[in-house]
């Protein structure tokens, strides 16, 4: 069958194309999936960046592999514009992992830094093209816990003097992005900070009764975190958990992790996963009770 390729198009039906993509992708490899719905959702509506605000970055950061009935068979993206790209492909078409590739490194290449990308611990057969390729392992980048929400673990308790609350009850964006600000960049918020989370609200899977919050008793956000639910696979992915910075280890980044386990459970939710992209993150979600760790390795082009 015929297959074609071309840049992505904000003015049709290309997003939603990607998120139905994932979903279904996620059906078949299950733990195992690349990127989570929330991941795909957050690639449109995180303007976290500069680049991110033209228009223009959309189409220069996916390309998409279609057959003759239109339908996405692969595609290939890079989340911020970066040296940082992911493959995708239809299951029954494998054989388009290395087309994808060599278009990818024949159009990125020129970025900033040896093209990099990543492959759980059981994609052996992209490992192995990859390694035709040029690219070599970096080793272990991400470390993704997968909990199962029927066990009901025991939810740790909050210091006296704070509560747990969310944006569907307090609609509170000023106190919200000050958290994540200090907590991501230890920077001051400034208005496109507002404007940024204002827009990301506006996304198709956004749900303020699971965008949770850890408040002290002068009632400033000090923790926090955000669950993004694909319904049709029954899973949800835990994101943007964050502490500011001078209410670090005292157990609330567990306690309002919790608390969003509970609210998944009563959803009808039964998995939901967190992934750690550093030490200090893969430490914390390794000492809550997950069922399985699934291991995400660094490849580098290195030719």
């Amino acid at each position: 069958m015929k297959i074609s390729h071309r840049a992505y198009n904000s003015e049709g039906d290309d997003f939603k194309k990607l998120c139905q993509f994932i979903i279904a992708d996620n059906r078949v490899k299950q733990e195992y999936f690349t990127w989570s719905l929330g991941r795909i959702v957050d690639w449109k509506y995180g303007l976290w960046s500069d680049e991110k605000r033209f228009p223009t970055f959309f189409r220069k950061n996916a390309e998409l592999w279609l057959n003759y009935f239109d339908e996405l068979v692969g595609f290939a993206i890079s989340e911020n514009g970066d040296r940082m790209f992911w493959i995708f492909v239809k299951e029954g078409y494998a054989h388009l992992y290395a087309d994808i590739l060599r278009w990818v490194l024949d159009h990125w290449s020129a970025r900033e830094g040896n093209l990099l990308t990543e492959m759980t611990d059981i994609q052996h057969a992209q490992m192995y093209t990859l390694e035709q390729f040029g690219f070599i392992s970096k080793g272990v980048c991400e470390v993704t816990r997968m909990f199962d929400l029927r066990q009901q673990p025991v939810s740790p308790r909050l210091p006296e003097g704070f509560t747990i609350a969310d944006m569907a009850a307090n609609n509170d964006l000023m106190g919200k992005a000050t958290l994540q600000v200090n907590a991501f960049r230890n920077a001051c918020v400034m208005n496109i900070d507002l404007l940024a989370r204002e827009y990301v609200h506006e996304s198709p899977i956004y749900r303020p009764e699971f965008d949770l919050f850890v408040l002290n008793a002068q009632g400033e956000h000090v923790a926090g975190c955000e669950a993004f639910i694909d319904d049709t696979n029954g899973v949800a992915e835990i994101e943007r958990v964050c502490t500011r910075s001078d209410y670090r280890r005292r157990g609330l980044a567990q306690a309002v992790i919790h608390a969003c386990f509970e609210r998944l459970r009563t959803h009808g939710i039964a998995t939901a996963y967190i992934t750690g992209g550093n030490a200090n993150t893969i430490d914390l979600y390794g000492k809550l009770e997950h069922v399985k760790a699934i291991t995400r390795i660094y490849y580098e082009f290195a030719a």
